[in-house]
């Protein structure tokens, strides 16, 4: 009992869902920065677009859109720096952050393969790997160990 009890608080916790009262009610609470701020994402919430035309909040004024603009400022820089984090623990090169409004060319990049599987062949272990449909393989002694991973 304690276990189906257990199992269906977890469940329960994981799979929240809002009603559209509740929706509603989380969008009013909002200020118009936020509310605004939910207008330049990719598929803005109804219920902040509805709370912004009850209040008819111009996004466009300045205290507004320079607040918004701040605000998405800070979450690239947040992503950036996590990608770079991820960067540094995967032993990869920190790459320079890029200036906001340009893109980094990532062209000269090396491809990352992820090991897949390994076959004793002889005095030989081939170990394969795998980026996507693309595959490599390295050859080596059949007592070593092959890398998780290979770059190209």
């Amino acid at each position: 009992m304690k276990k189906l009890l257990l199992i269906t608080i977890l469940i329960g916790g994981c799979a929240t869902t809002y009603s559209p009262e509740q929706l509603q009610a989380k969008a009013s609470d909002k200020s118009d920065i936020d509310l605004c701020f939910d207008m330049i994402l990719n598929n803005p919430n109804q219920y902040s677009k509805q709370e912004l035309m009850n209040r008819g909040t111009n996004c466009n004024s300045p205290d507004i859109a320079n607040a918004v603009i701040e605000k998405r400022e800070q979450q690239i820089r947040t992503a950036q720096m996590l990608m770079a984090f991820g960067n540094a623990l995967k032993g990869q090169p920190v790459m320079n952050v890029p200036a906001m409004g340009t893109l980094p060319n990532y062209s000269s990049r090396k491809t990352m393969y992820i090991k897949e599987s390994e076959t004793i062949a002889g005095f030989n272990k081939i170990c394969v790997y795998s980026f996507g449909a693309t595959k490599t393989t390295r050859t080596i002694g059949a007592t070593d160990l092959c890398p998780l991973s290979v770059s190209e």
